[in-house]
């Protein structure tokens, strides 16, 4: 069986997409041998530079694009079927598009993941352009599918609401973090990471971009009730500004926050676990998610995990994190992180049992539940 998977998410900064394609990709490589897998990109800018990567995955046929600008090609897909894939690429028997929408090709079974219905939940939280792309292309995109990926349960219920006419397979596949089991930390580097990114002694942490659906004006406003009891505790956000992140920062103005916040930006360097192991907690608000990475990777690393209690959290967190209702005040929030940080005990008991929910999301078993699929409709 010849595969296609569109890798495009994988070429600029890897956010979620980004990181779910990549690593689907080498988990497949590890667990099959008997298929052909083609990671079709563009790389115009030569953004993308890990192509080592593919170098042991004896089954991989990657092509890489570099003479075409991609965004080109991808404006034109959006209103005809000009240069389907088989311009580029041989005739395959599956495409997998991994982020909502299909790229034209005239002969084979397709695959697409859908990982949240935000642009029909909550369209305000897009942005525009985005919003109107979907609205456009999302409905065509199922229409020629032959399958249906979903990250979680409840994705999968939101997909239904929506579109309950569609008549083939949604299959719920969850993501995987083991990129971020590590059984020891090494002082000597917990010391670089610590200087690197000037971390404060005591800290709680977001990873997650600064956008409308991760509520993270609610976390300011949270924040800033912490330091009546604990002043000298501080606030790191890892994650790059998105959309809309103007009312975020006017309220951090407001709230004169400057000496209580550190903003670290986008990481995608090994770094990353040993902020989340020095986090005395980990704080995911969230409106609105179709898995949330972030939570089970602080819970790997053995940073106990405060989430907002909406469906997808109890979901995929279950009892292994202390889920707070999001209607509930800042005030409320505060008082109830304050009684955590009080207890050490409590710390200990979601350190040991998010490390050991966490470990059930593997990227090979994504893999495995993704290429079992691949058969079945072959």
């Amino acid at each position: 069986m010849k595969i296609v998977l569109d890798s495009q998410p994988i070429v600029f900064e890897r956010t979620g997409v980004g990181r779910y394609v990549l690593n689907l990709l080498l988990a497949l490589g590890k667990i099959d041998k008997s298929h052909e897998i083609i990671p079709f990109y563009f790389n115009f800018r030569r953004n993308f530079k890990e192509q080592y990567l593919w170098n042991d995955l004896k089954n991989f046929n990657p092509i890489e694009v570099q003479l075409i600008p991609g965004f080109l090609l991808h404006r034109l897909w959006l209103y005809c079927n000009l240069f389907p894939l088989e311009t580029f690429v041989k005739e395959a028997d599956i495409y997998h598009f991994p982020n909502y929408m299909i790229k034209p090709f005239i002969k084979g079974k397709c695959v697409i993941t859908v990982h949240d219905l935000a642009f029909r939940r909550h369209p305000e939280t897009l942005m525009p352009k985005n919003y109107r792309m979907l609205k456009k292309n999302f409905e065509k995109s199922i229409e020629k599918s032959d399958a249906i990926i979903t990250v979680s349960e409840f994705s999968k219920k939101e997909f239904l609401e929506f579109y309950p006419n569609y008549s083939n397979p949604v299959h719920v596949t969850y993501n995987g973090i083991d990129d971020f089991f590590i059984d020891y930390f090494k002082d000597e580097h917990i010391q670089e990471v610590k200087i690197k990114y000037s971390l404060p002694t005591e800290y709680i942490l977001h990873v997650g971009t600064i956008e409308p659906r991760k509520n993270l004006t609610h976390l300011l406003y949270v924040f800033k009730e912490i330091l009546s009891y604990r002043p000298k505790l501080k606030l790191v956000f890892v994650g790059s500004k998105g959309w809309k992140s103007d009312e975020f920062h006017k309220v951090f103005e407001e709230l004169k926050l400057q000496d209580h916040i550190h903003f670290i930006g986008f990481i995608k360097s090994d770094d990353l676990p040993y902020i989340y192991h020095l986090a005395k907690l980990f704080i995911f608000p969230s409106l609105y998610e179709g898995f949330g990475m972030p939570p089970l990777e602080a819970m790997a690393c053995g940073t106990p995990v405060i989430a907002s209690d909406i469906p997808v959290m109890e979901e995929i967190l279950g009892d292994a994190a202390m889920l707070y209702n999001l209607n509930d005040s800042p005030k409320v929030w505060a008082n109830k992180i304050n009684d955590v940080l009080d207890n050490d005990k409590l710390i200990e008991k979601y350190s040991i049992k998010g490390q050991q929910h966490a470990k059930q999301f593997t990227w090979e078993q994504t893999a495995k539940k993704t290429l079992e699929l691949y058969e079945k409709i072959f």
